[in-house]
C-alpha cells in the first residue's frame, strides 16, 4: 500500500535536490510523507502530528501549507500550549510581522523568558521600525539563553546603536561583555573597533586592533579599519595611502572582494582624496547604521 506514495516522494525529492531546494535537509519531504501517513491512520485527530507536519513545512519554507497545518491544531486544541510559538516563528519567517510579533508576544504573555520566542520577536520588531523593542528582545534572549551565542549579542549591540545616543553606551557595554565570553570572534572585535571609531576613541580602537589574529590583519575591512583610526589620530598619509589602495582594489573588477565587507568606490574615492577626522567618523556612523541584526 506504501510504495506507489514512497514511489513519488522519492521522484519528487530527486527533483527538489537536483534545484537545490533540500540541500539543507535532503529528508524533509520523507518525513512529512511519514507524517501524512500517520495522519490519515489517525483520520486527522491528533493535533500533535499537525503540528510536528507544520512545523517540517515551515522548514521547507512552504508557508501556506504549514499555516493549513496550524489551523488545524487550533480546530483540534484551541488552547495547545505551544500553537503561538510555532505559527509566531513561521509568520516571522514569512516576512509576516505584525502577525508574528503578535503571536509572539501572546505566547511570551503566557511564557516569559522563552529565549527562541524574544528572538523571533526582535527580529519582528526590527522589521517593523522598533529597533528599541528588538533591542529588548534580544537582551532577553540572551539572558534567557543557557549558552547564548556570538550572533545574539552581535545583533542586540546593531539593535541598540540603531535606538538613538541614549543607547551607544548599552552598545558598547554589550560588546564589552561579549568579548569577555567570546574573546577573539572576529565580528565582535569589529564592531567593538567600529563603536570605538563612532565615538572617537582611538585608545580603545587600538586595544581592540591589537587582540585580531595576525593572519586576518591584511583583510581589506580591517585594513579600512586601521585606515579609518590613522584619520582619526591625524595621520593623513598613512590613511590617505590605505584608502588609495582599497579604492584602486575595489577598482579592479577581476579582484575577489569579501562578502561582507561593502565600502563602495565613491566613499573610497573621497576618503582617498582627503581623508579628515569629521568624514572618517561619519563614514564609520554611516557603516554601523546599515548593519542588520
Amino acid at each position: 500500500m506504501t510504495r506507489p506514495r514512497l514511489k513519488c516522494t522519492c521522484v519528487l525529492l530527486a527533483g527538489l535536490l537536483m534545484s537545490g531546494q533540500l540541500a539543507a535537509h535532503p529528508d524533509l519531504l520523507l518525513q512529512i510523507d511519514s507524517l501524512t501517513l500517520q495522519i490519515e491512520l489517525d483520520r486527522g485527530s491528533n493535533p500533535e502530528l499537525y503540528l510536528k507536519r507544520g512545523d517540517l513545512y515551515r522548514r521547507h519554507g512552504q508557508w501556506e501549507n504549514a499555516s493549513l497545518d496550524f489551523h488545524q491544531v487550533r480546530s483540534l486544541d484551541p488552547g495547545h500550549a505551544l500553537i503561538d510559538w510555532f505559527e509566531g516563528r513561521m509568520r516571522v519567517e514569512a516576512g509576516q510581522w505584525h502577525d508574528g510579533k503578535t503571536l509572539l508576544s501572546r505566547f511570551l504573555a503566557a511564557h516569559p523568558g522563552h529565549a527562541g520566542a524574544h528572538r523571533y520577536r526582535a527580529a519582528a520588531w526590527w522589521k517593523l521600525g522598533d529597533p528599541a523593542a528588538s533591542a529588548g528582545d534580544y537582551e532577553q534572549a540572551i539572558s534567557n539563553s543557557e549558552r547564548p551565542s556570538p550572533s545574539l549579542y552581535r545583533s542586540l549591540v546593531i539593535t541598540q546603536f540603531a535606538s538613538g545616543a541614549d543607547y551607544h553606551p548599552a552598545a558598547v557595554a554589550t560588546v564589552d561583555a561579549a568579548l569577555q565570553r567570546f574573546p577573539v570572534e572576529v565580528s565582535l572585535l569589529g564592531l567593538a573597533v567600529d563603536l570605538a571609531l563612532e565615538r572617537s576613541d582611538t585608545g580603545a580602537a587600538t586595544v581592540y586592533m591589537s587582540r585580531l589574529p595576525a593572519r586576518l590583519a591584511g583583510l581589506n575591512q580591517w585594513q579600512f579599519r586601521a585606515a579609518l583610526l590613522a584619520c582619526l589620530e591625524g595621520q593623513v598619509e598613512p590613511a590617505k595611502f590605505t584608502f588609495a589602495k582599497l579604492l584602486s582594489d575595489a577598482q579592479d573588477t577581476g579582484r575577489h572582494r569579501s562578502g561582507t565587507w561593502k565600502a563602495s568606490v565613491e566613499i573610497l574615492s573621497g576618503l582617498a582624496e582627503r581623508p579628515q577626522p569629521e568624514s572618517c567618523q561619519a563614514t564609520v556612523r554611516d557603516f554601523l547604521s546599515m548593519l542588520q541584526p
